[in-house]
């Protein structure tokens, strides 16, 4: 402490002056009381209008007498006013401002806030995140949360229903009292039965409620019934992790879905002659992580599946061109073009049989090579069935039946 920076300034550099100007300050400024503020509000009036300014004034420097950190970057400090002293008005300055809202959570700003809110502990605020991604609450855009539209509802329809539970207070009060047990100091039986009794009553009167908004009826853009596309029954409004989807009213006994667009229609197929390639009934869109696509309306009896044509990718309509009528090497059975982690690639017809697969450039060669060959009789038969699908298609957009 004797050492003050001054004292040895003569034997450091400029860089070696300020960092050990630094340190010793930090050092000295933690030894010393805290500084004192006195939080004020002034109410300035000036004819009929009201002047209001907030603010602090250093009541005491304590530490900031060394470290200079007096006030918070962009503060003012106030001066010392009396009440009812007369002020000298030397201006006055209009400035437009527009109400902004609070900025979105990230993870870090999530946790500050639990913890402010003694909801949580350290152990658990890793879980509480991951809980409310995986269950799709929430989406993280550029690092910040977002809640989604099932997260709203789920959101909304908790605090109707479950208000004294899901209070921030009711909340750290039970983490408090199960701290309090673990310490030895709760009975965790009183402390259960007394939740308990509070959750049961509202836990009865949220079930109606609930079965209720499960049961919504499921319409299209004209206001009509949605029937089931795999037995005819009227279908209801249900909810994933990827959102919004309809489900036939008589689940788990039949299993038909059917996936919304964005502006929350059904998207249905209307062409009835699209058959299944392995059973040969009539196919329905179906919705999966990637998109819709054609599955068999008998699953999960068959998983028979198709690709819709418009929605093939660019990559995999060259390749089924190119290699139209390409014949296995090995068994003789025609090649297929497959999607594997959204890349083409070519596998024999005859899977699981024949096991055969390879990637473009390997056929390439062997093409080159005359390893393999392509059968223009399969070749022809390919482009006359895709004309076919896609005249049968006509006035079908991504499965939707246009006017």
């Amino acid at each position: 402490a004797y050492r003050t920076p001054e004292s040895v300034k003569q034997y450091l550099n400029a860089e070696e002056f300020k960092l050990y100007s630094l340190i010793w300050e930090r050092f000295i400024a933690c030894q010393m009381l805290p500084a004192l503020y006195e939080v004020t509000t002034m109410d300035i009036a000036a004819g009929d209008a009201t002047f209001r300014l907030s603010g602090r004034r250093l009541a005491f420097d304590g530490h900031a007498r060394v470290s200079g950190l007096r006030l918070a970057k962009g503060e003012q400090e106030l001066p010392k006013l009396e009440e009812k002293e007369t002020l000298t008005e030397k201006a006055v300055k209009g400035d437009q401002h527009f109400t902004s809202p609070p900025p979105r959570f990230s993870e870090a700003s999530l946790v500050k806030t639990l913890e402010k809110l003694g909801i949580g502990r350290p152990s658990t605020y890793a879980t509480i995140i991951s809980t409310i991604a995986d269950r799709g609450y929430v989406r993280n855009e550029s690092r910040r949360f977002f809640a989604t539209e099932l997260g709203q509802i789920v959101n909304g329809m908790v605090t109707e229903n479950f208000s004294r539970i899901v209070d921030s207070d009711f909340t750290a009060k039970m983490e408090s009292q199960l701290d309090k047990i673990e310490e030895g100091d709760l009975d965790w039986v009183d402390v259960m039965a007394n939740f308990y009794e509070l959750f049961k009553d509202e836990l009865a009167e949220a079930e109606d409620k609930i079965e209720k908004i499960k049961g919504v009826p499921a319409t299209d853009a004209a206001g009509e019934p949605v029937p089931c596309t795999i037995c005819t029954k009227e279908m209801v409004v249900r909810w994933s992790k990827e959102g919004k989807f309809f489900g036939c009213a008589d689940y788990p006994t039949c299993k038909g879905t059917l996936p919304l667009d964005a502006d929350g229609n059904p998207i249905q197929l209307t062409a009835a002659d699209i058959e299944c390639p392995e059973c040969t009934e009539a196919m329905v869109v179906r919705m999966s992580k990637r998109g819709p696509f054609l599955g068999c309306s008998t699953f999960p009896k068959c998983r028979g599946t198709r690709a819709i044509e418009a929605l093939k990718s660019k990559e995999e309509i060259e390749a089924e061109e190119k290699y139209a009528g390409l014949v296995c090497d090995k068994c003789g059975a025609p090649m297929r073009v497959r999607i594997s982690r959204g890349k083409p690639f070519l596998g024999c017809s005859a899977y699981p049989e024949c096991r055969n697969a390879m990637g473009a450039a390997k056929i390439d060669d062997r093409l080159a090579n005359g390893e393999m060959r392509i059968d223009e009789e399969l070749r022809e038969a390919y482009f006359k069935e895709r004309d076919e699908q896609m005249k049968r298609q006509e006035g079908i957009a991504v499965g939707r039946e246009t006017a």
